[in-house]
């Protein structure tokens, strides 16, 4: 009751209303290129893009799939223009593909182990200007990822990564995974491809400190 009375006697400031305010990400990138010096054997390169897709009308799982297909085919361990640098001499081993997602892009990491940098570079952004993805190739994928879920119905610990990476990405469980793989096509893939754009991205290279 004391604490009561003394807290009704007491005069507390107005609370003013919190704004909000959202902010506009730019399409650019931050720094076009950096160079750091490292103890390594090889040096190393990262390649990022930076793709808008808050403007295009498709399902996040549709965006995520089409467009990490669309590099895994062009880039992948399987595809032709790996086997080319490796015979070049410009790769020794197969290329790291990674994803990331915000609210309104999606972010590529191509990463390589290379002692020929502007040479791979060159030939990845020559290798990505032809946005466009073959069926045969779109439905390989899908087997693939379709094998990939059967295999995890086996695992418990897999079943649960899954449902954990699923709230992480989409805000919600999909126990429908199947029909959706299946419901994936070339032409809603090729359709999105057009509407995105590779032209901002960065460079980051770690280079051997002598």
């Amino acid at each position: 009751e004391i604490v009561k009375e003394n807290h009704a006697k007491k005069k507390f400031p107005k609370q003013t209303k919190i704004k909000l305010e959202t902010y506009q990400e730019p399409d650019s990138v931050f720094k076009k290129r950096e160079k750091i010096k490292m103890n390594v054997v090889l040096p190393k390169v990262s390649l990022t893009f930076k793709i808008r897709i808050s403007h295009i009308k498709a399902s996040l799982f549709e965006l995520r799939n089409y467009i990490y297909y669309f590099f895994e085919t062009k880039l992948g361990s399987t595809s032709l223009f790996l086997e080319t640098l490796k015979n070049k001499g410009i790769l020794n081993y197969d290329l790291g593909i990674q994803m990331v997602q915000t609210e309104d892009f999606l972010v590529i990491m191509i990463l390589a182990e290379t002692k020929k940098t502007e040479e791979f570079i060159s030939s990845v952004l020559e290798e990505i200007k032809e946005k466009t993805i073959l069926k045969e190739e779109l439905e390989r994928k899908k087997k693939a990822m379709i094998s990939s879920y059967i295999h995890m119905s086996d695992s418990v610990f897999a079943l649960n990564q899954k449902i954990m990476n699923n709230l992480i990405t989409y805000k919600e469980v999909y126990d429908d995974d199947f029909s959706m793989i299946k419901k994936l096509n070339v032409k809603d893939a090729n359709e999105i491809l057009k509407q995105i754009s590779f032209e901002n991205y960065s460079i980051v290279t770690v280079e051997k400190d002598e």
